[in-house]
């Protein structure tokens, strides 16, 4: 580790560690981390709570943790926590990070809807092409906004921070052709949800609108 900064005998201190613990979500077992990565994304969606996404280039995690100064994304960090059982699945959390140096974070991953939302680039910044059918609030949690995008002929959920994007900016959205500015989520983190994997996106800034539905819909109409 590159300083010193274990407080308890970590049992993980391997990002690929983390990260495998992570994705195996036994949420029975309460483990101790202190890893080294950079940011590559982060979502902050209610007062101070954060999704720190940390990478080292071969894997990539979902960090939660409470922080009023977040680190940035390119931040190389040393981040200490544990992973906390959950009946929905095991979550990594930080309870405190140093900022070691600043760098460049990897460029976000491209490709086809299907590819991106494989499972091959979970927690991996990434690019998502899709047309938005449809914008609802999220019916249990006043922190979230979703959006249906519609990508490769298959219908994802895209989970909004509504600190990030009021509905109100969202429903004219509606129709577009958007490219969107996230990562991959496999936890879903609700009973109300059978899918498994979504996109989260961080704020408005994040979407792009690529091509907007005709005024007329009966415009193109042969």
């Amino acid at each position: 580790m590159p300083i010193a900064f274990l407080t308890f005998a970590a049992i993980f201190t391997q990002l690929c560690e983390l990260a495998s613990a992570v994705k195996a979500d036994s949420p029975g077992q309460r483990n101790e981390f202190c890893v080294t990565g950079t940011v590559s994304y982060v979502v902050g969606y209610h007062e101070d709570l954060r999704h720190v996404i940390v990478e080292d280039g071969t894997n990539a995690v979902d960090i939660q943790g409470y922080a009023k100064a977040p680190p940035r994304t390119g931040d190389v960090v040393c981040i200490e926590g544990c992973i906390e059982p959950r009946d929905t699945g095991a979550r990594a959390q930080f309870s405190r990070f140093v900022v070691l140096c600043h760098a460049n974070a990897s460029a976000p991953v491209s490709g086809t809807v299907a590819e991106i939302m494989s499972g091959k680039h979970d927690y991996r910044r990434a690019h998502l092409i899709g047309e938005v059918r449809d914008v609802v609030p999220s019916g249990t949690d006043p922190c979230w906004n979703y959006l249906s995008l519609v990508g490769d002929e298959n219908l994802y959920y895209v989970p909004i921070p509504t600190r990030g994007a009021r509905l109100e900016e969202l429903v004219p959205l509606v129709g577009c052709i958007v490219r969107l500015d996230g990562y991959p989520d496999p936890h879903n983190g609700s009973y109300r949800f059978l899918d498994e994997r979504r996109f989260v996106v961080a704020d408005l800034a994040h979407i792009t609108v690529l091509a907007r539905p005709p005024a007329d819909p009966f415009e193109n109409s042969p």
